[in-house]
């Protein structure tokens, strides 16, 4: 029997610290036995879902929206990426040599638009002068 496994919402909301959740058993999923609704696993990593989006301060009908996407939402989120000093020394480095050749492009840029400054002062002092 698999009784212990399936609980009364509310043993779970007494675990999970959330003390409205009959506001939101139309989103947690049940097993409906004669008069008596009972919840499983799904039901407490909804109800921890639900105690997380209060902490971050999300208000009702978003968590009410969240959970109406299902069991993919009740999933606890990925850890974070480690990361050494080697991924970020590489990463400084591939900046540093981004930057690099940006600097080097626009030294290119700017020498050659001086090169077009003296061509254009040249001609428009031959212009100046007129014809001899």
């Amino acid at each position: 029997m698999s009784a212990p496994r399936f609980r009364p919402l509310r043993a779970i909301a007494r675990e999970t610290g959330v003390a409205d959740a009959a506001r939101f058993a139309a989103f947690i999923p049940c097993l409906e036995t004669g008069e008596q609704r009972l919840y499983g696993p799904a039901a407490a990593a909804a109800l921890a879902l639900v105690a997380r989006l209060r902490t971050a301060g999300t208000d009702e009908a978003a968590i009410a929206a969240e959970l109406g996407r299902g069991p993919v939402a009740f999933a606890p989120p990925e850890p974070g990426l480690r990361v050494g000093r080697v991924d970020l020394a590489s990463a400084l480095n591939r900046r540093r040599e981004r930057r690099r050749r940006g600097l080097t492009a626009l030294a290119a840029a700017l020498r050659a638009l001086g090169e077009a400054t003296d061509r254009h002062r040249a001609s428009v002092a031959a212009l100046r002068e007129g014809p001899r």
